[in-house]
């Protein structure tokens, strides 16, 4: 390892400033989901200048809190030898099950069709890509062991060109050209730039700058979101449509993403117990709210196009998301409570007997 990037190992608890990070990140991806699913792109033209502008701040959330989360992960798991995606996976198993249960109980199977995505969706939730942040994760964990190795090795100079590269080649192209790998991509990037200021903390970084330019992505994201939104064509793609969303996705929500990281990175908190264990229940409220068998559910009971046509839009918004996240939680703690650990228990003593075989 250089010797410029050595760093402790000795972290074992929960930093509380980073949990609350990620349930903002969480809360930010509820909130896009919204606005693409709920309210959809086809309805946003209908709403009022208020309720649409309402929309754009929330539309890029999500990719802003993706981004938050790879950042948080590469930010811890640097320092990692080994790295388990058990846990992960018995826990998308679980609501994989759930979700159909649900889906049968109150929409259930109209076609033939229905039946093979039930199927899919049963026997390889992980790797169907229904999930997509789940088959993009689990890949990343696999591989981070030795993309660790590899970081590490670099000195500071070695490593910010890399991250320019892959952001230029692997990130703003590969989202232009839309290619396959994309996410996985994206994933790397956001990786690596949460493990370059783990491995480089020494960066001076004064508050007041680091807000103002928060700040001031964030100003853009929505006003390049409003104007992506606004060009859109759900019949074809336009240039100009083109050109807003890579100035979205390319530029303002890295932007946005860095710095709210640097924010929380700086704040002082002592453990909390509540914010940790609210932050634990995040990817059980991914998991539930995303599933592809409970988005109509959901936003069709809190009738979001209804709520789209309200004066009263941007406070409907915020108490369906936040509920949906608190749903999500309560959801998530009773699977920690009851099924966790008989889950671990189970697989660990099914696989020690595979390998003893």
């Amino acid at each position: 390892m250089h010797k410029e990037n050595t760093i402790s190992i000795s972290h074992s608890t929960r930093e509380s400033n980073f949990e609350l990070l990620r349930i903002l990140a969480m809360l930010m991806i509820v909130a896009s989901h919204y606005a693409v699913h709920g309210i959809g792109f086809d309805n946003w033209t209908t709403g009022s200048l208020v309720n649409r502008w309402c929309i754009a701040f929330f539309f890029s959330g999500g990719e802003i809190g993706v981004a938050l989360f790879f950042m948080i992960s590469g930010y811890f798991l640097i320092i990692k030898e080994k790295i388990s995606v058990k846990k992960v996976f018995l826990t998308t198993v679980f609501y994989a099950w759930v979700s159909i249960i649900l889906y049968l109980f109150t929409i259930g199977i109209h076609s033939i069709l229905d039946i093979v995505h039930i199927a899919r969706f049963m026997l390889i939730p992980v790797t169907s890509g229904n999930w997509w942040f789940v088959t993009v994760y689990v890949i990343l964990i696999l591989f981070a062991p030795y993309i660790n190795v590899f970081l590490r090795k670099m000195n500071r100079r070695q490593y910010l060109l890399i991250l320019c590269v892959s952001w230029l080649f692997l990130y703003v192209l590969g989202a232009f050209y839309r290619v396959l790998f994309a996410s996985l991509q994206k994933a790397f990037l956001f990786y690596c730039i949460g493990a370059f200021f783990r491995l480089y903390p020494k960066i001076d970084r004064k508050k007041i700058y680091i807000y103002l330019k928060f700040l001031c992505s964030t100003f853009f994201t929505v006003f390049f979101s409003y104007k992506f939104l606004k060009s859109y064509t759900p019949s074809a793609q336009n240039t100009t449509q083109e050109f807003y969303r890579i100035c979205v996705t390319g530029f303002c929500v890295p932007a946005c993403a860095v710095f709210l990281f640097l924010i929380f990175q700086k704040l002082k908190l002592a453990p909390n117990h509540i914010i940790n264990g609210i932050a634990a229940c995040t990817f059980g409220v991914y998991l539930f709210h995303d599933s592809p068998f409970n988005r109509e559910l959901i936003w069709g009971v809190l009738m979001t196009e209804k709520q789209f046509s309200s004066q009263l839009c941007p406070l409907l918004a915020l108490a369906s998301i936040f509920s949906v996240f608190i749903l999500g939680v309560l959801i998530e703690k009773i699977r920690m409570q009851f099924f966790e650990h008989f889950a671990v228990r189970l697989t660990d003593s099914v696989l020690e007997r595979f390998w003893r075989k």
